[in-house]
């Protein structure tokens, strides 16, 4: 049996508890292959409510939380004792777009790693976006349940 070989591995987080465990296990591959661990992240600024969005103090404290959000991430990498931790974030609408339209490219990842509910079609995590992230991802997939 061939053994999967990568150089670079991408996780998708957005602070759910499946984007957690996906996580945790993309710390743990990264860490036996020894190779560098990319962490993406999308703000949505649009999911914001309409007094939320109208506030620029709350758009920027939203912001800062995500942005203290993926910090936490890279923390818990560096615990893990990664040689090479890259955080992605980028600013959008669709999340899944964003990923593969901007922050896949930018990773050199060769495996893509993502959270799926484990009782649940892949469709319902993210809603549709991790069925998009597999079928638009121009890499292997890893939906970690």
């Amino acid at each position: 049996m061939n053994k999967m070989t990568f150089d670079r591995i991408l996780v998708a987080v957005d602070g759910s508890k499946e984007a957690q465990k996906a996580f945790h296990y993309a710390i743990n591959l990264a860490r036996d292959k020894g190779c560098p661990l990319s962490i993406a992240s999308v703000f949505e600024a649009g999911q914001l409510n309409v007094y939320e969005a109208l506030d620029p103090k709350e758009v920027q404290g939203k912001r800062q939380a995500f942005l203290d959000q993926v910090a936490g991430y890279r923390a818990q990498a560096e615990a893990a004792g990664l040689p090479e931790i890259q955080c992605l974030v980028a600013e959008g609408g669709d999340p899944a777009k964003v990923i593969i339209k901007d922050l896949l490219p930018t990773s050199q990842a060769d495996l893509f790693i993502i959270g799926s509910h484990g009782d649940a079609q892949l469709s319902d995590y993210f809603g549709s976006h991790a069925t998009y992230l597999v079928k638009h991802a121009p890499i292997p997939v890893l939906v970690y349940r």
